[in-house]
């Protein structure tokens, strides 16, 4: 994991991945918290660059 500044993050990241943890699903989390689901991918998009992981990455469909 690549190191950050804490002071450099946006603290209103933690309720979307609340959000996401407790829901399951970015349309559900969205609404949870009052954002779109562009605005959750977004967010999303913004923690995955912070954190430098694929967080809440969907698993590969077995066939």
């Amino acid at each position: 994991m690549q190191r950050f500044s804490l002071g450099s993050v946006d603290l209103n990241l933690l309720k979307v991945i609340y959000a996401l943890v407790v829901k399951g699903n970015m349309t559900a989390a969205g609404e949870y918290i009052g954002l779109s689901q562009p605005a959750m991918s977004h967010a999303l998009k913004r923690v995955r660059a912070i954190m430098g992981d694929e967080l809440f990455k969907k698993p590969p469909v077995a066939l």
